[in-house]
C-alpha cells in the first residue's frame, strides 16, 4: 500500500487570478490574427465577451442575448457545472435549435450529452474520471474510502454520488459535502 504524507489544500482562484484577462487577450490576438489573413473574405470576426460572475441568472440572461443575435456564430466558454445546469433547464431547447457551435469547458458530460452542438475541452467527470477512480478503489483493495466534496456543486455531487458502493467497490464509511461561499470553504 501507500501512505498520505500531506493533505494539502489549494485555494481555488481561477475567477480572480488574471484568467479572464488573459482570456481577452489572447482571443483578441487570435482575432487580430484571422481578422487579417486572407481565409476571411473581407469579413472581420467580432469578439463579444459577456461574465455571468458566478449567477446562473445571468447566465441564462447572456445566452438569451447571445442567442438573440443573429450574427454569433459561434460561443465559447462556460465551466460551472452547476451554473449549466441551469443554463441548459431554462435555455436548453433555444441552444439545441440554434445549431450554433457552443464549446464549454464542463466537467459534467451527461448536462449536454442530448445537445449534438454542444461539446466539452474538459474530460468527463461522469463518464471518465468517476469510472477511473471507482477502478481504482477496486483494485487498489480500498476498505474504507470516504468522500469529501463541495456542497451545492454538480461536479462534486456526481463524484461524490457514484462513490456511494456498489458491488465493485465498498460503501463510502463519510461523506462530506463542504459549503463554498465566496470562494472560501467552511470549516
Amino acid at each position: 500500500g501507500f501512505e498520505i504524507q500531506k493533505l494539502i489544500f489549494v485555494h481555488d482562484r481561477c475567477y480572480d487570478a488574471g484568467d479572464i484577462d488573459a482570456i481577452r487577450r489572447l482571443t483578441a490576438l487570435e482575432a487580430d490574427r484571422i481578422n487579417g489573413s486572407a481565409e476571411m473574405g473581407g469579413r472581420k470576426l467580432r469578439l463579444e465577451f459577456v461574465d455571468d460572475q458566478r449567477d446562473a441568472k445571468k447566465t441564462v440572461a447572456n445566452m438569451r442575448g447571445i442567442l438573440a443575435n443573429p450574427s454569433t456564430v459561434a460561443v465559447l466558454g462556460l465551466a460551472n457545472s452547476t451554473t449549466a445546469k441551469t443554463l441548459f433547464d431554462e435555455v436548453g431547447k433555444d441552444i439545441r435549435q440554434s445549431g450554433m457551435p457552443f464549446i464549454s469547458d464542463l466537467s459534467v458530460s451527461s448536462l449536454f450529452a442530448d445537445y449534438a452542438n454542444v461539446f466539452s475541452t474538459r474530460g468527463s467527470q461522469d463518464n471518465a474520471n468517476l469510472p477511473v477512480l471507482r477502478r481504482f478503489l477496486k483494485d487498489s483493495g480500498a476498505q474504507r474510502p470516504a468522500f469529501i466534496g463541495i456542497k451545492n456543486a454538480l461536479f462534486s455531487a456526481v463524484m461524490g454520488d457514484g462513490l456511494k458502493g456498489g458491488d465493485d467497490i465498498p460503501p463510502l464509511v463519510a461523506d462530506h459535502r463542504l459549503t463554498l461561499t465566496n470562494d472560501k470553504l467552511d470549516p
